[in-house]
């Protein structure tokens, strides 16, 4: 299997903590006040006596315009750079499809797909910049920063990247003025932003940290990597299922072998050491939606921005839910919800446990979204100290704020 989707897949799973609990810049885009933090009063007795449950819709995205911005070109010259997808080549086949690409575009080795989800119609964004395979490098750095990871791993990406800015170099405030027509084109106008510097020493401690418990190589983008064509690999998957459906036997065979030659050498990175060059900004943004984050990794746009080669390298996120009504309710208290947060952790001693902060948000549930007439509705979060406990003391948990329920996101 390709190691680029491997990591994907490897990843993938452990990805739900990565907003972590850094610098964060609740605003508008195009606001450049830097001192609008998202955290609520340091009463425990907050006044938020209602709030709006949300009825929530997909935003359309145009997939030609997102192309023209992250490519730099202008939007009629964009369609010469889109190809046909993999779901196009197996629709040839008579292959149901549930999944629809709007686009997947290729430019200079730089990729971008933009796709519906058939199943819930949220919009998937992708770019990748695989010139010197740098968008797989410092997807390998964002990634497998998750909480209570495979064999006691707790890597958040704040414990990783503690800083919001870059030392002699641009400044982050630079960074999402370069990143903001990007995020505005992909739907995130109004949106809270966490800023991470990927100093050299945070990549090389982090690179220490991934070899050690994941045991996977990793370095930084080698200039050295040529790029293996999307396009090529799909038409001889095309193929591979036109002999399987001849029962051609050994040109299936063959047709395999090429395939996984063309994939081994898509794995040929000759990873090399991170240098000062290579320092980068990662910028996360979650929607503002009616005054409140949305605050779910389903509902997020990643982007890495190197101010070297002044480019953006790594974008991934999903379309912002758009609103198509709101029905106001009262909300449970702060105190309702601590109550429940103590049932559900199992603390007796409530004296054992400290709410460090309470935010009133929006929480995302399967339940909910894929639903006829899908919903969101306000949560408390609470970051939360267990001082009954020496190690593992520090959580988050979401009470819905409506029901007065435990809210998690839950396919099943």
């Amino acid at each position: 299997m390709n190691q680029w989707k491997r990591r994907v897949m490897l990843f993938a799973g452990v990805f739900f903590m990565l907003s972590g609990t850094g610098c964060r810049l609740q605003r508008e885009i195009d606001v450049t006040s830097r001192n609008m933090e998202n955290s609520v009063s340091e009463s425990d007795t907050g006044s938020e006596k209602s709030a709006n449950i949300v009825h929530i819709g997909r935003e359309e995205m145009d997939a030609a315009e997102i192309a023209s911005v992250l490519y730099g070109i202008p939007k009629e010259s964009v369609n010469q750079y889109r190809i046909r997808t993999r779901d196009e080549y197996l629709a040839e086949l008579g292959v149901d499809i549930s999944d629809a690409s709007d686009g997947y575009y290729v430019k200079d080795d730089i990729v971008l797909t933009v796709s519906r989800d058939g199943m819930t119609g949220d919009v998937g964004i992708e770019y990748l910049d695989n010139r010197a395979a740098a968008a797989q490098c410092y997807y390998s750095y964002i990634s497998p920063l998750g909480n209570d990871f495979q064999d006691g791993l707790s890597m958040k990406l704040r414990e990783c990247y503690p800083e919001t800015e870059l030392q002699d170099n641009v400044s982050s405030e630079t960074a999402l003025e370069k990143c903001r027509e990007a995020a505005e084109a992909c739907g995130y106008v109004h949106a809270d932003i966490s800023v991470y510097a990927m100093r050299l020493e945070d990549l090389q401690n982090t690179e220490k940290q991934i070899d050690t418990y994941l045991n996977v190589q990793c370095g930084a983008p080698d200039p050295a990597y040529m790029p293996v064509s999307q396009e090529d690999q799909w038409e001889l998957q095309k193929k591979i299922y036109e002999a399987q459906n001849s029962e051609d036997t050994k040109l299936q065979n063959d047709l395999q072998n090429q395939l996984e030659e063309l994939q081994e050498k898509s794995d040929d990175i000759s990873y090399i050491p991170w240098e000062k060059k290579d320092e980068a900004y990662l910028l996360i943004y979650r929607p503002v939606l009616d005054g409140l984050v949305i605050d779910s990794t389903e509902q997020m746009l990643r982007i890495v921005y190197v101010p070297f080669t002044d480019t953006i390298v790594y974008l991934q996120g999903t379309a912002p839910f758009t609103i198509q009504k709101k029905q106001n309710t009262a909300l449970i208290s702060r105190n309702q919800a601590v109550s429940t947060a103590l049932m559900e952790l199992g603390v007796e001693d409530s004296a054992q446990f400290a709410a460090e902060k309470m935010t009133l948000v929006y929480a995302v549930r399967a339940v909910q979204i894929q639903g006829a007439d899908p919903t969101i509705d306000p949560c408390w979060r609470i970051d939360y100290v267990r001082k009954d406990r020496q190690s593992d003391n520090t959580g988050t948990i979401y009470i819905d704020a409506v029901t007065g329920m435990v809210s998690q996101y839950s396919v099943f």
